[in-house]
């Protein structure tokens, strides 16, 4: 949205239109409980001037709900309603983006309502299994390979709950 806005806005010469939103993208992404106030002051003035990225902030302010929530019900109820505003915001990118979320990662998304894992701890935990991997030439027996992934790991994450 931010990029079609200061494009159009550059094309049509509207100067000042562009230059507010010119290297505002991580202002628009940040949370806005995390924001200075003279970051704030930015964010309205941006908001203001600029409708359908005001929308967008309302979604993006809205989604981190889905996350923290401790049940996959409550999880899909916000998702569902944050979904539903999404299609109803009239702006195409966040249609497409809501629509695009839902059909390939709705399930995933939900789930976090049980799991509470962030990508970052993934991501730190497939490295060290292919690590493991890596320093053991290969595995003969599958058994023993997921032998010593667990105690690589031993004492350091809960047992994953059962789906419900």
């Amino acid at each position: 949205i931010r990029i079609r806005l200061a494009n159009y806005y550059r094309d049509h010469g509207d100067e000042a239109g562009y230059q507010l939103l010119k290297g505002s993208r991580f202002l628009l992404l940040t949370r806005n409980s995390r924001l200075s106030e003279e970051k704030k002051i930015r964010l309205d003035s941006i908001l203001s001037y600029y409708n359908e990225l005001n929308k967008a902030n309302e979604l993006k302010e809205l989604l981190p709900e889905v996350y923290e929530v401790n049940s996959k019900a409550e999880a899909e109820r916000l998702w569902t309603e944050w979904v539903r505003l999404a299609m109803y915001s009239g702006v195409e990118e966040i249609m497409k983006f809501a629509k695009s979320q839902n059909d390939h990662y709705r399930d995933g998304i939900t789930n976090a309502g049980i799991y509470h894992i962030r990508t970052s701890v993934l991501e730190g935990i497939n490295n060290k299994i292919k690590v493991l991997k890596r320093v053991a030439y290969g595995y003969r027996d599958l058994d023993y390979f997921f032998l010593r992934i667990r105690s690589a790991f031993r004492g350091k994450f809960t047992p994953i709950p059962a789906i419900e």
